[in-house]
């Protein structure tokens, strides 16, 4: 199952959560997943929660997602510096 919570929406909205179930916070970077985390395991949700370290970027250039959108990939020197890849024509 997904479940689809901006970092933004989660103080608002984290009871939604599915409850007893473990939940893997993902985003871009892995920046704003740990800080939901962090959130959630203040309270009380321990051992339920868990963050993928270095995002989907990291996943994408591990070679680990098993579909890759490559019209959505993105490039930069840094994850504050990253854009679309620009298509050749």
């Amino acid at each position: 199952m997904i479940f689809y919570c901006p970092y933004s929406m989660l103080k608002e909205n984290y009871q939604d959560l599915p409850a007893g179930k473990p939940l893997i916070f993902v985003d871009a970077s892995g920046i704003h997943s740990r800080e939901a985390v962090k959130f959630l395991m203040d309270k009380g949700l321990n051992g339920m929660v868990a963050n993928l370290a270095g995002g989907l970027v990291e996943w994408e250039r591990d070679e680990m997602l098993r579909v890759i959108d490559r019209s959505g990939q993105l490039s930069g020197p840094c994850m504050c510096q990253l854009r679309p890849v620009k298509k050749k024509k």
